[in-house]
């Protein structure tokens, strides 16, 4: 992820966090983006706040995806057939959730 605007959020002591929260959903890492979610600058933000205890379930799945998609283009081009094992410790569930959503 590369623009002006987080370049210029990364450097603010203020909103770093932001830049950390966007990288870290981009990436399908659900434990940065728990730790994220105690941190003070996520904590000052209401509707962030509000958001997360609503649908936490919407957010860590949509998450999850992201991290399944992650780890499928970090591996080769034409190595791409991906295990259910691997699929589990891609999203940080276990294989037989990952097997129940393939399937349905």
């Amino acid at each position: 992820m590369t623009h002006d605007i987080l370049n210029y959020l990364s450097a603010s002591p203020e909103h770093g966090w932001l830049v950390q929260l966007l990288e870290a959903f981009n990436r399908g890492n659900l434990s940065r983006i728990e730790e994220l979610q105690k941190s003070p600058g996520w904590l000052k933000q209401p509707d962030l706040v509000a958001a997360a205890s609503a649908v936490p379930s919407l957010l860590r799945e949509k998450a999850t995806l992201l991290g399944l998609v992650e780890a499928i283009f970090q591996r080769p081009a034409n190595d791409r057939t991906i295990s259910f094992d691997d699929i589990a410790a891609a999203t940080g569930q276990g294989v037989d959730k990952r097997k129940c959503q393939a399937t349905n």
